[in-house]
């Protein structure tokens, strides 16, 4: 298990796609197990490792962060701002097009952003 793990971190794999595969309720390592085998299971060496790796690609990804005082890992927090700098002629025909669908500019980018990249193409 620990080996199919690493050759997924190796390739780069979403942090939730391997959080799930390991950690999920229906993952390969709780799966059909007792409630008692699950609370073993979880004090060993196997499913700290697991842990461990989780949280590094987590991290590396920027869905969790460490608190700088404990160690502990937690869910990374995003404001839902950013500033973005583009050329004035993208952002006058980005303006141009949200009054033509007469929503704000924000609501515009937002939609925009939100698609899968292979549509936006």
């Amino acid at each position: 298990m620990l080996r199919k793990a690493a050759e997924m971190v190796e390739s780069g794999v979403d942090y939730r796609v391997f959080h799930n595969t390991f950690f999920g309720p229906d993952s390969e390592l709780l799966a059909g197990r007792s409630r008692a085998e699950r609370a073993r299971l979880v004090k060993g060496a196997l499913y700290r490792k697991l842990q461990d790796m989780a949280v590094e690609l987590g991290v590396d990804q920027g869905y969790l962060e460490r608190d700088a005082a404990s160690g502990e890992s937690r869910e990374r927090r995003y404001s839902g701002s950013f500033v973005m700098r583009l050329p004035s002629s993208l952002h006058r025909q980005l303006a141009v097009e949200a009054r033509r669908e007469g929503v704000s500019l924000n609501q515009l980018c937002t939609a925009k952003l939100a698609r899968p990249l292979s549509e936006s193409s």
